[in-house]
């Protein structure tokens, strides 16, 4: 992490979405967060009470990358059992979790179980590495480049909130940022980051960057949220 009187650039660390989340933070919460603006840009969602909501609440995410990608699944994917505008009983849901989330992968021969299982949801929630978390999130059904340009946006600074409300060393970058802009120095991602070292002199000077800043623009989102909280 680089800090000038304007921006704080940075590359892995606590503002990075692999980064694991000490401890976990809620679904629940990141879930309530992201509902309204996603309302407000008219983006249709699963309804609050489907299972899959449900599910994505129940859980307690180990980085923000699994928080997005499950997302991904949760916006985009109609999955039999997870129904986006079904509501069940508590204990027609804590059957479909036990699928979504268990140890045992159902048989080919139960094609509404296996549905659940093989659901980029689950997948992801199963999955605590950040990497294969990206890779089945990349594979969502469904999956609109149109709509997601909006929501992603809305969805990680939701998660980068409810992070910081739990995680210290986030908090604490959040605090301490003085107003500054976040900027993901990345060679590789020019959609989340802008394409250059976070270490580079080039960075330092925004005529140069060959990205849009997406994950810079949620933190600093995310900081000032958390600064008004307190």
């Amino acid at each position: 992490m680089a800090t000038t009187s304007t921006h704080i650039f940075f590359h892995g660390g606590p503002l990075s979405n692999w980064h694991p989340s000490t401890p976990r933070f809620p679904g629940h919460r990141a879930l309530s967060l992201c509902l309204p603006d996603l309302d407000a840009l008219g983006i249709p969602h699963p309804a609050p009470n489907a299972a899959v909501s449900r599910l994505i609440s129940s859980w307690s995410f180990s980085c923000g990358e699994q928080w997005m990608m499950a997302m991904k699944g949760w916006l985009f994917e109609e999955i039999p059992g997870l129904d986006s505008g079904v509501d069940i009983s508590e204990d027609e849901f804590e059957a479909v979790r036990a699928v979504a989330v268990g140890d045992s992968e159902p048989s080919p021969e139960c094609p509404r179980e296996r549905a659940i299982w093989d659901s980029t949801v689950a997948s992801v929630l199963r999955t605590t590495q950040p990497r294969v978390q990206k890779a089945l999130g990349r594979a969502a059904e469904g999956f609109r480049e149109d709509v997601w340009e909006y929501a992603s946006e809305v969805i990680v600074t939701a998660g980068c909130v409810a992070r910081a409300e739990v995680d210290s060393a986030l908090k604490e970058v959040y605090l301490a940022n003085g107003g500054r802009r976040f900027v993901e120095g990345s060679v590789r991602d020019r959609v989340w980051g802008v394409g250059l070292r976070w270490d580079s002199v080039e960075i330092q000077d925004e005529a140069n960057w060959k990205g849009r800043n997406r994950l810079g623009r949620c933190h600093d989102e995310a900081a000032r949220v958390v600064r008004l909280d307190g």
